[in-house]
C-alpha cells in the first residue's frame, strides 16, 4: 500500500543567489504506520518497523563560488 505523507518547504533566496534560508517539515500530519513486516518463524512473532515521525527544521546554505 502506498501512502502519501505531506511535506512542506519554504525557501528564501538572496537577490544575488549567494545564500538561502529554508524551513521544512516532513510527515507534518505525524501519520504512523508499519513500513516493514516479516514473519520470521525463528522469532515466533512478526517483526515490523514504523515510518519516520514528524520532523521539522531550518537549513542555511552559503555559496563560496562567484557564479
Amino acid at each position: 500500500m502506498c501512502r502519501y505523507l505531506p511535506f512542506l518547504t519554504l525557501r528564501y533566496t538572496s537577490t544575488d543567489r549567494s545564500w538561502y534560508l529554508e524551513a521544512f517539515g516532513y510527515n507534518v500530519t505525524d501519520e504512523r504506520f508499519q513500513t516493514y513486516l516479516a514473519n520470521d518463524s525463528g522469532a515466533g512473532v512478526p517483526l515490523f518497523a514504523w515510518n519516520a515521525p514528524r520532523s521539522y527544521g531550518m537549513r542555511f546554505a552559503y555559496s563560496l563560488s562567484p557564479y
